[in-house]
């Protein structure tokens, strides 16, 4: 997470900080690239997030959706009695899996004390209510970054695809059925002596208007034939006009896009 990934969930943090009045507040977040920020949108040394793991691994262990430790000294299943290092002193802790509605795990919500305390219900459920917002956001996050690595791998694809069309012989045509329109690129229009701008978009009609009329005919049927699904891949050899009057052969294969 970083800058505006940032800017949803500090305000949250800072609120979680209120309603247990702890001395700090930690997001941990969960997978390959294990990351704590407090709630100034820090990013915590490696020293400090070596000490704070023991409480999240507790946290992430337990099957409840808040884990309370008004008083660490006296917790069994922690190692230390008290831990501390630095400015940080942990005598009480409270952690809330952060986890979505899909039930993805984005890591935990810590309140570290530097005293024992009390939490009421009413300040637990706020809590809850804190950290499942928190989870929401980080859902955005995760979304928006995965969304982003699509678009990336499409955009990269796409550039691949079009350097093997123009290093090729190949020309590219795609035909819409509901519009009986056809578009075609310019190395195919200007196989046929036109720019793309001429004949694209293009009719049905004028496409097989331009057609030999001796195979057309064989053309039309193999082209009904395998929308029907009655033959395989669709490949056929037919002449078409050029701009100049004379024929062109063409070998023209293609598959269905639903």
């Amino acid at each position: 997470m970083k800058g505006k990934q940032l800017n949803n969930i500090i305000p949250l943090l800072n609120l979680a900080k209120f309603i247990g009045s702890a001395s700090s507040v930690y997001i941990f977040r969960t997978g390959i690239n294990e990351e704590v920020y407090d709630h100034f949108g820090i990013r915590l040394a490696q020293e400090y997030k070596t000490l704070l793991t023991p409480f999240f691994d507790f946290t992430l262990n337990l099957s409840k959706n808040i884990c309370i430790i008004p008083d660490v000294q006296n917790e069994k299943g922690l190692e230390a009695k008290q831990l501390a290092q630095g400015e940080y002193t942990i005598m009480g802790y409270i952690g809330c899996p952060l986890i979505a509605d899909a039930g993805r795990s984005y890591g935990v919500l810590s309140l570290i004390f530097d005293t024992s305390f009390q939490l009421n219900t009413e300040q637990e459920n706020a809590l809850l209510t804190v950290a499942s917002l928190i989870s929401k956001e980080l859902e955005e996050v995760q979304i928006r970054t995965e969304s982003k690595l699509v678009m990336k791998e499409l955009k990269l694809q796409k550039e691949v695809n079009r350097n093997i069309i123009e290093n090729s012989k190949l020309s590219i045509w795609t035909c819409n059925l509901k519009k009986d329109i056809l578009y075609v690129d310019a190395k195919w229009a200007k196989l046929l002596g036109y720019n793309k701008a001429e004949l694209c978009p293009m009719s049905l009609e004028k496409w097989e208007s331009m057609i030999h009329p001796e195979d057309l005919e064989v053309l039309k049927g193999k082209w009904n034939d395998y929308i029907k699904g009655n033959t395989g891949p669709y490949k056929v050899s037919y002449r078409i006009r050029h701009k100049n009057s004379s024929w062109k052969w063409l070998l023209e294969c293609g598959n269905t896009l639903k």
